[in-house]
């Protein structure tokens, strides 16, 4: 069950620094008696729930990216606003800032590094400064909302092989091999000389007059969703004749 959201007013360092400026000028200033502050002049900003979207969903993986949006108010407007997010079995945490991107709405988006513990992550506490001298503080709990972090792995993969006669206008026929775990999709690239020939995408090639002195590989990518995409490359044929 998710944690009651609390708006809860502070005082930040920046705050309490102002605060002893101005209490400083008073001072100086000789002024015995000041209007008293109100609760208003220590009242954070308002802040909704948050809310998550990822660029590839439903899961995000390394090198995508995790958005977390939410609502921030206050009359003297917000000066700044951030999120932290959390494991929920590990502790790990990460704090993304917020930025203004229209009106109310403050968003801010982390891309998952590389090195990062996979599993469950929340949005967990949310808080924002506002823009008055007092620099007025509020934040709110959260247990959500959550995203799952996966964690790339490495395909199986096989050499091309090449059958068929090395010479013009004969057709050429590539074997990827055995790739895995199935399914995976492949694609495939006829080169000649190491150079990608335009057009020769299939798993077969009629080989053109341009080809003759020449030697022709052919590459297979394979690529599945939360794996690495992985290239091989055949042995290349005799000279074309």
């Amino acid at each position: 069950m998710p944690k009651p959201r609390l708006n809860v007013p502070m005082l930040s360092i920046r705050a309490l620094n102002r605060l002893g400026v101005l209490i400083a000028a008073v001072l100086i200033a000789g002024v015995v008696a000041a209007p008293a502050a109100s609760a208003a002049d220590f009242a954070g900003p308002t802040i909704g729930s948050p809310s998550i979207a990822l660029s590839a969903g439903p899961t995000a993986e390394p090198g995508e990216r995790v958005t977390v949006t939410v609502k921030v108010t206050d009359p003297s407007g917000v000066a700044l606003v951030e999120a932290s997010l959390y494991h929920e079995s590990y502790g790990a945490s990460r704090t993304v800032e917020l930025s203004q991107v229209q009106g109310d709405t403050w968003a801010g988006t982390w891309t998952v590094p590389n090195l990062v513990l996979p599993g469950k992550w929340h949005v967990g506490d949310v808080s924002a400064e506002d823009a008055s001298p007092m620099a007025n503080y509020s934040s709110i709990s959260s247990d959500g909302p959550s995203f799952t972090i996966t964690q790339r792995r490495s395909l199986a993969t096989a050499v091309p092989t090449i059958s068929g006669t090395a010479k013009v206008g004969y057709t050429l026929k590539a074997a990827p091999g055995t790739w895995g775990p199935a399914p995976v999709t492949l694609k495939y690239q006829w080169r000649v000389n190491g150079a990608a020939i335009s057009g020769a995408s299939g798993t077969s090639y009629k080989i053109a007059a341009g080809a003759a002195g020449k030697k022709i590989t052919v590459t297979v990518t394979g690529s599945k969703s939360g794996y690495y995409s992985a290239a091989r490359t055949s042995t290349a044929t005799a000279l074309v004749t």
